[in-house]
């Protein structure tokens, strides 16, 4: 999987400096703070999850514009999403491109958080060769 370089991405120099692009912030800086389309107090005002009534404060909209945030809640994600009157889908996708990603253990490819790497997980591996061999696996998951 290869994680698309929009123009936003390269202007800020994220590709240049080698720094990992970072959807999730980009969406947000391209639209809030001096000299854009909104203040971070518009944008403040504006973003409030409307399940749970969630607001971000002011500083954690101001340390993601930086570039500096913690990986978003469900309420974040959906708050940000009524700030930018965007659909909440478009803001999880940027979130998780920016956090999430597609490595290989024994061949296959595994998503895996975008600070783990994928060099040293033997359980997953131990998983993987289970299954090829045609090891019985029970399904504990809550899926269908």
């Amino acid at each position: 999987m290869t994680l698309a370089v929009r123009a936003t991405d390269v202007d800020k120099g994220h590709h240049m400096s080698g720094e990992a692009p970072k959807p999730f912030n980009d969406l947000i800086a391209a639209v809030v703070g001096p000299g854009k389309a909104m203040t971070v107090r518009e944008f403040s005002d504006r973003a409030v999850d409307p399940e749970s009534g969630y607001r971000p404060s002011k500083s954690l909209i101001g340390n993601i514009i930086k570039g500096q945030s913690p990986q978003p809640s469900p309420e974040l994600i959906s708050a940000v999403a009524a700030g930018l009157g965007r659909a909440r889908a478009v803001v999880e996708d940027a979130a998780i491109q920016q956090w999430i990603r597609v490595g290989r253990v024994a061949g296959h490819p595994v998503y895996h958080d975008a600070e783990v790497s994928t060099d040293d997980m033997p359980l997953t591996e131990s998983a993987i060769e289970r299954v090829k061999g045609g090891t019985h696996v029970t399904d504990e998951s809550n899926g269908p």
